[in-house]
C-alpha cells in the first residue's frame, strides 16, 4: 500500500487534514471580502482590461501609446482606479474583454471578481478530476484545497485582481484532460487559447510534438491562427503588428523588474548598470536555452516518467525561463506539487527537497523593499522564489525522466 493511500485511510490524518483545509479556506474567503470591500487598488489589473479594451474599441492604437501618451488617455478616461502599465495582451484578448465595457467599472469588475471565484472551484474540481481520477477521499480533497489556498502567491493574485492565472491554470488542465481522454482536437483549441494568454507557453506545443501528438499540434496551429485572424478581421494588421513589435521590445527590459522572480530577473540584476540592457537579454536567452534543451530532451527520453509529471515539468521550465514570471503566476506550480503529491513514488530526499521548493515558493517573504537587494550582487539573496522554481524543476526532471530511485506511476495512475 503506498503512502497515499496510507493518508486517505488514517482517519486522524483525514480529521487533520480537513480542519486544515476549512481553516485556510475560511481564511481566503476572508481575505477576498477584506479585499473586494476595503483594498479598492486590486482592481488595477481589471482596470487596465477596461482601459485598454475601450480605447482600442474607439480604434486607438494602444500598443503604439507613449508613457506620456498614456499618461494623458488616463487622465481623460476618468476611472476610480489607474489602470496598471501598459497594453501588452493581445488584440484577441482585449475583444474578449469587450463586453465588460458595456457595463459601468464597478459593476465589471465586481462581475470579473465573482468569475474570478468560480475559476478558482474550476481549478480546484479539474485538478481532483485530472490527479487523483475516480479515488477522490475526503483527505484527498483537503489536500488540494490545503496545497492551493495556503499560498502567498494566490493572495498575491488576488490583491491584483488578475483573473488570468486562473484562466490559464483551468485551460492548461483541461488540455491536458482532454489529452488523456484522446480529444486531440480540443487539446489543440485549448493550448492555441492557452498561448494567446501567454505567448511563453507556446513550449507547450514542442511537448506535444515530441510526443508525437501530431493531430493536437495541427489543431492548436489551426486555432491559434483563426484567433489571430478574428483579431486582425476586428482591428486590423496594423494592430496586430504593433502588438509583437511591443512584445519583442517590452521583453527586453523585464529583467531588471524587482517583482519578477524568473531566471531572467536573477541573472539580470546582479549586472544592472554594468552592461546594456539590450545585450544581457541576448545573452540571458542563450543561457535561457539549456533548462528548454535539458527539458526536452528529458521529455523525449524519458520513458519511465508519466505524462502529467512530464507535462508539469515543461510548465515549470517555462515559469523559469520566461522573461517575466511574477509571484501570483507561481499559483500554477500548485498542479505540479499536487501532482508529486499522488502522481510518483518519491524518495526521501526528493520528498525533503519537494517540501524546501514548497516553502520557498508559497510562503510569504521579500527583501525587494530594501533597496539595497534589488540591484547587484545583493539582489541574488532576493531570488528565494526562483530558487523554489529551480529546486521544483530539477524534482519534476527526475521523476519524468525516472531517475528517482522510488520510481514513477503510470500515466494518470492514482492507486
Amino acid at each position: 500500500m503506498d503512502k497515499c493511500n496510507e493518508f486517505s485511510e488514517s482517519k486522524t490524518m483525514t480529521y487533520v487534514a480537513v480542519l486544515a483545509a476549512l481553516f485556510i479556506t475560511a481564511t481566503y474567503l476572508h481575505n477576498a471580502a477584506k479585499t473586494i470591500a476595503v483594498e479598492k487598488q486590486y482592481a488595477q489589473d481589471f482596470a487596465h482590461y477596461y482601459f485598454f479594451s475601450s480605447l482600442l474599441n474607439k480604434d486607438v492604437n494602444i500598443y503604439k501609446q507613449t508613457p506620456a501618451d498614456l499618461a494623458v488617455l488616463k487622465q481623460s478616461f476618468t476611472l476610480p482606479v489607474p489602470p496598471a502599465g501598459k497594453a501588452e495582451y493581445s488584440s484577441f484578448f482585449f475583444l474578449f474583454m469587450t463586453p465588460f465595457t458595456h457595463f459601468s467599472f464597478w459593476t465589471a469588475d465586481y462581475l470579473w471578481f465573482a468569475i474570478k471565484q468560480v475559476a478558482l472551484l474550476a481549478c480546484l474540481w479539474l485538478t481532483a478530476v485530472l490527479i487523483i481520477g475516480e479515488t477522490r477521499t475526503v483527505a484527498r480533497w483537503a489536500a488540494i484545497c490545503i496545497v492551493f489556498l495556503a499560498s502567498q502567491p494566490l493572495l498575491e493574485d488576488l490583491s491584483y485582481g488578475n483573473i488570468n492565472v486562473f484562466i490559464l491554470l483551468a485551460l492548461i488542465i483541461m488540455a491536458a484532460k482532454s489529452h488523456e481522454k484522446e480529444n486531440s482536437a480540443l487539446s489543440g483549441i485549448l493550448l492555441a487559447a492557452i498561448l494567446l494568454v501567454k505567448p511563453q507557453f507556446g513550449l507547450l506545443f514542442f511537448f506535444f510534438l515530441l510526443k508525437k501528438d501530431f493531430r493536437v499540434c495541427l489543431s492548436a496551429f489551426v486555432s491559434y491562427a483563426i484567433f489571430r485572424v478574428i483579431g486582425i478581421g476586428v482591428y486590423g494588421l496594423d494592430i496586430e503588428a504593433a502588438y509583437w513589435h511591443n512584445l519583442a521590445r517590452s521583453s527586453t527590459s523585464y529583467g531588471f523588474y524587482t517583482n519578477n522572480v524568473s531566471l531572467c530577473s536573477m541573472l539580470s540584476r546582479p549586472f544592472f548598470g554594468a552592461l546594456p540592457p539590450l545585450l544581457l537579454f541576448r545573452i540571458y536567452c542563450i543561457i535561457a536555452l539549456a533548462p528548454i534543451y535539458i527539458t526536452l530532451r528529458g521529455v523525449y527520453t524519458g520513458k519511465k516518467g508519466s505524462f502529467l509529471t512530464q507535462y508539469c515539468l515543461v510548465l515549470c521550465t517555462i515559469l523559469l525561463v520566461s522573461p517575466l514570471t511574477e509571484e501570483h503566476h507561481l499559483v500554477i506550480t500548485s498542479l505540479a506539487f499536487i501532482a508529486l503529491l499522488y502522481d510518483v513514488h518519491v524518495s526521501r530526499l526528493t520528498f525533503a527537497m519537494t517540501a524546501a521548493a514548497f516553502c520557498l515558493i508559497m510562503a510569504r517573504y521579500s527583501l525587494n523593499s530594501f533597496t539595497f537587494f534589488n540591484y547587484g550582487l545583493p539582489s541574488l539573496l532576493a531570488s528565494g522564489k526562483t530558487l523554489g522554481l529551480l529546486l521544483l524543476w530539477g524534482v519534476l526532471f527526475a521523476a519524468s525522466s525516472g531517475n528517482d530511485k522510488s520510481g514513477s506511476r503510470e500515466l494518470y495512475r492514482t492507486t
